[in-house]
Order: structure tokens, then sequence, then C-alpha cells
């Protein structure tokens, strides 16, 4: 069993560290998920991008903690929050929208990214390191980086993946 404590993480970074962690388990292993609230959102996003592949088991449901037994019963592909363009042997190419007011975790990566916004303002939070986003920002994303965007306005964004 492995087990994951987010009750210290930033709100932006639980579900996409968590959703990497449960990508990373083989079927049939067990992730002890820590919270310091109820899990029920991550659970129905779970239940929609991977329908039948994960059992929950309530081990403490409050009020300061929750300690959630997430049993991985599939293998599946993992996904990624970008619409693909292109894919070749070296690159894949996709993009990225987020509406205006809203924020999109851009999952981490097999290789290095560049994101480069096309259209739109925002925040970027790459790591932990926020950085301002308009049109003509590139940031390069390195493998397993955290990657948000929070939209002032509509944002468009491409992403360029060197694969490994």
């Amino acid at each position: 069993m492995v087990e994951l404590d987010v009750r210290t993480l930033a709100r932006a970074q639980k579900h996409r560290t968590i959703r990497l962690r449960l990508e990373e388990l083989d079927a049939g292993s067990t992730l002890r998920l820590i919270n310091d609230h109820d899990p029920r959102p991550l659970r129905r996003e779970l239940a929609d991008a991977y329908p039948g592949h994960f059992t929950w088991t309530y081990v403490e449901s409050g009020p300061q903690t929750w300690r959630v037994d997430i049993l991985k019963t599939e293998v599946f592909e993992p996904h990624e929050d970008i619409e693909l363009l292109a894919d070749s042997l070296a690159l894949r190419v996709g993009q990225i929208r987020v509406v205006a007011g809203m924020t999109t975790g851009v999952m981490s990566f097999a290789g290095t990214a560049a994101l480069i916004f096309d259209e739109g303002t925002g925040v970027l939070e790459i790591s932990s390191r926020l950085r301002a986003g308009a049109v003509g920002t590139v940031e390069i994303i390195c493998p397993t980086e955290i990657c948000t965007i929070s939209a002032s306005t509509a944002v468009h964004a491409y992403v360029a993946i060197a694969k490994e």
C-alpha cells in the first residue's frame, strides 16, 4: 500500500498529484489518501475519467482528517488535459483552452514541454512558481512538473512535448 498525505498541498495541486500517483500504481495496488476534507469531488472526477477502475473504502471520515483506500482495479492510459493536434516519433503537439475565470491543470508529461500562449491572459503556476501568461508567453515545463493555468480572459495555448 502506498500512502499519500495531501493536507499540506495547495488546493490546485491536490487532484493532479493524486491522479499522477494513481497512474503510477499497478492494477491491484492501493493508495491510502490522507486529506483534510471528504474527497468526494475527486471520486466523481475519477469515476468520469476512468469508470470502473477504482474502488473506494473510507478508513476515517473526518471531521479533521479523512483516510480513504483507493484500490486500482485495472490498468488504464493516463489522460492529458490537452487536445492532441499532431503526434510523431519525437514530438507531440496539442492545444489547451481555458474559459475566462476558470482554472485548468495540464498533466505532467513524459518529456519536456513548451507551453506557448496564443490568445488571452492568465496566470501560470508551474511547480508552485507563478508567472503572468499573455500572448507570446513561452514557458518550459520539465518532466513531472505540475502546471495550472488560471484564465483572466479566455486562454488558448499550444503545447509542444519532446518525447524522450
